[in-house]
């Protein structure tokens, strides 16, 4: 009770602390004219303000921004045990697995509206993050509030529809992202376990969803891949930033680009070495009857390098996903090795 306690004392202290930073002199006004009426502004453009221009720029509306949508194909990972678990042509295991999918995507934007809520005031000194939707007052704080509230109750009906301890998993998340958000992010090395323990949750709540048992394999690789493009993330950031990395973000003052550079070099072949003992494990090659399944790993191996490769070679990018997006050949790498796969798999 005393830990329950403290835990909802530090989370209102923090909210409240985001709350009282909302300072954009122009929103203050208009919520000082409208304070009486207490109404959240959620409403997206009407459908005729789309008309002379293209369906996509909905996803330009700052609240959508906030949510940030591209981030999503990182719940990717929740359709893993479908694919590696030989069930993709079955229908109840595909939905059930489908409903987690979305359950995890909205409860990942309803933590990035947390984390923003909470970083807005460091992210105001970052030269891209100052441009989110929060961090520029173009979206208040109540309105994210509201919308946290709003994506969480979908994703949790969606999550225990799927199955009850996928439910518990997405429940698990949310709670994990919330002590990442308040403490475990201050925590050198802890705060990139816990994003890549995010990741092990979200195979597993597929996992369950698809009454797949998951192999120990796969989810060893998937924290090393997630923990790979954790490492990332921070050397970037710690290489844009300069000499302000510390009040973008404090847990940077305890890394350094030789420390980085010396753990990318342990995870990388670890990564490669263990996704090698998955294909050859016998149990895997048994259940799938694939026996040549370790001839996938050389389309692994050449994605890890790859990515590094472009890390090494622009600075300035600090999305992982972005990296993703905006690579012929990464993507074309990927796309040849989840064909592989399947055609070994279901062929």
């Amino acid at each position: 009770m005393r830990l329950c306690g403290w835990f909802r004392s530090k989370f209102s202290a923090e909210w409240e602390l985001a709350f009282a930073l909302d300072a954009n002199p122009v929103k203050t006004s208009i919520r000082n004219h409208r304070s009486h009426c207490c109404r959240i502004n959620l409403s997206l453009p009407e459908p005729a303000q789309l008309s002379d221009r293209n369906v996509f720029s909905l996803f330009n509306h700052p609240f959508i921004r906030a949510m940030r949508p591209k981030h999503w194909v990182k719940n990717s990972f929740v359709l893993a045990p479908l694919f590696f678990g030989g069930k993709l042509t079955d229908t109840t295991a595909a939905i059930h697995v489908f409903a987690c999918f979305i359950a995890f995507c909205l409860a990942a934007s309803a933590v990035y509206l947390m984390n923003d809520t909470l970083d807005r005031e460091k992210d105001r000194l970052h030269p891209l993050k100052k441009h989110r939707p929060i961090a520029s007052g173009e979206v208040s704080i109540r309105q994210a509030q509201w919308g946290i509230i709003l994506l969480l109750a979908p994703a949790f009906a969606l999550a225990f529809y799927a199955d009850f301890s996928a439910g518990l998993v997405v429940l698990g998340y949310f709670l994990l992202n919330v002590a990442y958000s308040l403490f475990l992010k201050h925590i050198v090395i802890l705060d990139v376990a816990t994003i890549a323990t995010g990741f092990v949750l979200r195979v597993l709540g597929g996992a369950l969803a698809a009454h797949v048992e998951p192999s120990h394999w796969l989810l060893i690789a998937t924290f090393l891949v997630a923990l790979f493009i954790a490492l990332i993330k921070r050397r970037q950031e710690l290489r844009s930033a300069g000499n302000i990395a510390e009040d973008q973000r404090s847990v940077l003052s305890d890394y350094s680009l030789e420390m980085i550079d010396l753990l990318l070099a342990i995870v990388t072949p670890a990564t490669f070495f263990v996704y090698l003992a998955y294909t050859l494990d016998a149990d895997t090659v048994s259940r799938l009857s694939a026996p040549h399944l370790y001839l996938t790993s050389i389309f692994v191996l050449f994605g890890l390098l790859r990515y590094v490769a472009l890390t090494f070679g622009n600075e300035l990018s600090e999305s992982p996903v972005s990296i993703l997006f905006n690579d012929k050949t990464l993507q074309f790498t990927v796309l040849l090795w989840a064909g592989m796969f399947a055609w070994i798999v279901y062929n």
